[in-house]
């Protein structure tokens, strides 16, 4: 127990240093030293350890932590975290990338199976050069190097973290309590922050607890505390836990979030098969929906606004996708519209790709939803929903191979869904996975840490199956020869 503590302690201490912003002058230097650290530790440390640095620069390391409007107005306030520390004329995401590179140098132990060799020879070699045939490295050069994080990030990140686990593999629990913790610290600094009045910032005029691209990761927290509420039944300490996460994920105003949460909520009532428990819910949810147009209930502020982002109380909120969010259901039609015009349906337009909107008007913008420069050009390098983006980027080949990494050891889990809850300590960590699962998957273009903790997830979510499998052969007493990723 005390050295969960002491985790969690560490990392509410880590993610308040890497917090510290340019404004603090000598201590922000001082932090800034402290991160750059990392690089001696990645060729000091054992290597069993190393995955435990790049778990930190995942969670307690913010990347976004501005608006658009508080960037045009404020300027570029730098905070001491590896995602926001450029080295000359180097980005701050090819910073982090660098320190991948050296961890993957250590490692350096890839074996493949024929799904990553097909996803790496897709995403780094075909995408490519579907790119170069279109002329957009030459039409934006900035943007095409934006969007090689798909490549670099998803693809290379695969690597070290396969390369990790082929070694390391018997260490996943552990692995995945530390994550837990570092959770727990991280968020309970955002708690306490955003108690006091301190938010990251204020967007669209609503305040918001983080900005950070992987905040979703909350979720991990309520999806721990609800299993052991439902299934271990310690009920205090978790119920604690699970109202401060899921009030944080509402403090975070964030749709996408909550909407994910409950995919997350629904996949695990079919996991555990609790069908009437499941209806249930699901009853109460549709009521408590419908009792929003009756009952004025949200005086807590966080609620208040959410409900606001949802536009539930809009008269025209059910009449079509357009009323419910314009911006985005234009910039869909608009995407596929032009894609279909360039025949490029099945492999994508490639990395820097636009379009605009020839094809259905786009409402009034604002550098919130897209940057400055597209709202100049009229040429639009982002759909804002994940399957249109990811069509648009990469085409129905793309997303095919895309969720078939989290689709394949995710069948696994179901069908040994009996095997798996029979024992407590698979159980857990099979439980967040599931409930991760809606999260993870719509990460795709979201940005460079967002797609690095997703290279971890699908790699480590594989390696569980394996790991689960290889378990459930020995209960058997059958053949425990695997299947290795070659």
């Amino acid at each position: 127990m005390w050295k969960s503590s002491l985790i969690v302690a560490c990392s509410f201490i880590l993610s308040s240093i890497f917090a510290i912003d340019q404004s603090h002058g000598f201590v922000y230097e001082c932090s800034r030293g402290f991160i750059f650290m990392l690089f001696p530790l990645s060729l000091l440390l054992p290597r069993k350890y190393l995955i435990y640095l790049v778990l930190i620069v995942m969670v307690n390391m913010l990347d976004l932590t501005q608006s658009a409007t508080d960037l045009m107005k404020f300027g570029y306030v730098r905070r001491a975290s590896l995602w926001q520390q450029a080295i000359g004329p180097i980005p701050p995401s090819m910073t982090v990338f660098a320190l991948m590179i050296i961890i993957g140098f250590r490692l350096l132990r890839v074996k493949l199976d024929l799904l990553y060799k097909l996803v790496l020879i897709y995403f780094c070699g075909i995408m490519v050069v579907i790119s170069f045939y279109h002329g957009y490295p030459s039409q934006n050069l900035s943007r095409f190097i934006s969007d090689l994080k798909i490549p670099i990030f998803l693809c290379l990140g695969s690597l070290v973290f396969i390369s990790y686990f082929t070694h390391y593999s018997h260490k996943l629990h552990d692995i995945a309590k530390f994550f837990l913790l570092l959770c727990i610290g991280h968020f309970l600094l955002d708690f306490i922050n955003h108690i006091n009045g301190t938010s990251v910032s204020i967007t669209s005029g609503f305040k918001n607890a983080s900005l950070d691209s992987t905040k979703g990761l909350v979720m991990a927290i309520s999806f721990y505390a609800f299993y052991n509420i439902a299934v271990v039944k310690r009920v205090f300490p978790n119920t604690i836990l699970f109202v401060i996460s899921v009030y944080m994920l509402i403090a975070f105003q964030t749709r996408w979030l909550i909407l994910t949460l409950s995919a997350g909520i629904f996949l695990i009532f079919l996991y555990f098969r609790f069908y009437r428990k499941l209806f249930i819910v699901g009853v109460t949810v549709l009521t408590a929906w419908i009792s929003m147009f009756f009952v004025d209930f949200a005086s807590v502020e966080e609620v208040r606004i959410m409900l606001l982002r949802f536009n539930v109380a809009r008269a025209d909120y059910w009449k079509n996708l357009d009323s419910v969010d314009p911006i985005r259901f234009k910039a869909i039609v608009n995407s596929i519209s032009f894609l279909n015009q360039k025949d490029s349906l099945l492999q994508g337009l490639g990395y820097g790709s636009w379009y605009d909107d020839r094809f259905i008007r786009m409402p009034k913008l604002t550098v919130e939803a897209f940057t400055k420069e597209s709202l100049i050009a009229g040429k639009f390098y982002r759909v804002h929903e994940f399957f249109s983006n990811t069509i648009f980027k990469t085409g129905l080949i793309g997303l095919v191979l895309y969720l078939t990494l989290f689709l394949r050891p995710i069948t696994f889990l179901f069908k040994r869904r009996k095997y798996v809850l029979s024992v407590n300590r698979f159980a857990v960590t099979t439980i967040v996975i599931m409930g991760l699962f809606p999260t993870i998957l719509t990460y795709f273009w979201f940005s460079a840490k967002a797609l690095l903790f997703t290279a971890f997830y699908v790699v480590f979510i594989h390696f569980w199956a394996l790991y689960i499998r290889r378990q459930y052969f020995i209960s058997k007493n059958t053949n425990t020869s695997l299947p290795a990723l070659s």
